[in-house]
């Protein structure tokens, strides 16, 4: 197969397209390698699958540890994109470029029309012309907004996102419904729950938290470290995706349209994950407690029997190990001595 794997220097999907590497398929990899955190780290993970040399825009590059994994920087907002990708007939697209964060996106709400919105509906639109019949895009657990029922099932009400970060991914769930009934593309949405582990992104919670200790800062937790999330650690979120690419045609077969949670199915207090810092790790974290956020939900949890049932999805990771492995990634990556 030829795949498009949109967003692969960002954390999933680098460690997607890694995890591609060894396959017989020919991998397309594209990212706008934009600054919302450190491109550095960006281009770090790319040095991993094999692009070393000057990354330059628009260009397309070879891989030097793939014969068949190609990258390329560009943007899905522009025309000249779709001018390069058209002469790949691509079985199949994964959607994972986004511009993500809560946060974030209360302050800066037009990114996410940008990146998020437009970005798909013009990928969407180049796969109805190139007859690219098969999309796995990526959603999130923020789509379900502060509904107190768990955990979210996929069937659940999600029409009240409280940020603009969820209801820009909302609206990328409807396009999927417009693109598949008006041009009969099929569609596999998949909502990811609180990634985390090497090569992770530095705004979110953990990270965050191992970044700050180690630079002598002091860590904020909200809520009293009562608010609840589903850490779900990336080697499974991984194997979802590739168990969804598996299964895409016997999935069509049962469900239209279908949306999978991708999730733990463990949640998690954050004040365990502060406390698992400081008693196993030994990390002497200053903390300081401030009210939730804005946009922040209390609570997440995933009922995955959907990707149970179609994916055989059982996350196995616990966040004792996976945090463990996040940190010492962290150790080796920043070159810290202990």
């Amino acid at each position: 197969m030829k795949i498009l794997i949109t967003g692969s220097a960002g954390f999933i999907g680098f460690h997607l397209t890694k995890s591609l590497i060894s396959s017989k398929n020919t991998i397309i990899a594209l990212d706008n390698l934009n600054n919302y955190y450190s491109v550095k780290l960006k281009k770090d993970r790319l040095k991993q699958i094999g692009f070393n040399k000057k990354i330059s825009k628009n260009k397309l590059l070879k891989s030097s540890i793939s014969q068949n994994l190609y990258f390329i920087k560009c943007d899905l907002k522009n025309d000249i994109t779709y001018k390069i990708l058209k002469k790949f007939k691509f079985n199949i697209i994964i959607h994972l470029a986004a511009q993500a964060g809560v946060q974030y996106s209360i302050k800066n709400p037009y990114s996410y029309v940008d990146n998020n919105i437009i970005a798909t509906i013009k990928l969407f639109d180049f796969a109805k012309t190139v007859q690219c019949k098969k999309i796995i895009y990526a959603s999130t657990s923020s789509v379900y907004g502060s509904n107190k029922n768990t955990p979210f099932n996929e069937s659940d009400k999600t029409a009240s996102p409280i940020s603009t970060y969820a209801s820009s991914k909302l609206m990328c769930e409807n396009l999927s419904n417009v693109y598949n009934h008006l041009y009969n593309i099929k569609f596999v949405g998949l909502r990811f729950f609180t990634v985390y582990g090497p090569w992770g992104r530095p705004d979110m919670a953990i990270y965050k938290f191992i970044d700050q200790y180690f630079k002598n800062k002091t860590i904020t937790v909200y809520e009293k470290g009562n608010m609840i999330r589903d850490f779900t650690y990336i080697d499974d979120i991984v194997n979802g995706i590739n168990s969804t690419l598996l299964n895409f045609d016997k999935i069509q077969k049962h469900e239209k349209n279908p949306i999978i949670n991708l999730g733990c199915n463990n949640p998690i207090l954050l004040s365990k994950i502060t406390n698992f810092l400081t008693k196993d790790l030994k990390l002497k974290l200053k903390i300081k407690y401030k009210k939730k956020l804005k946009g922040d939900v209390d609570s997440t949890l995933a009922d995955i029997s959907l990707a149970s049932k179609y994916l055989n999805f059982h996350p196995k990771t616990k966040y004792q190990q996976g945090i463990k492995n996040l940190y010492e990634w962290y150790i080796k990556y920043y070159k810290i001595k202990i």
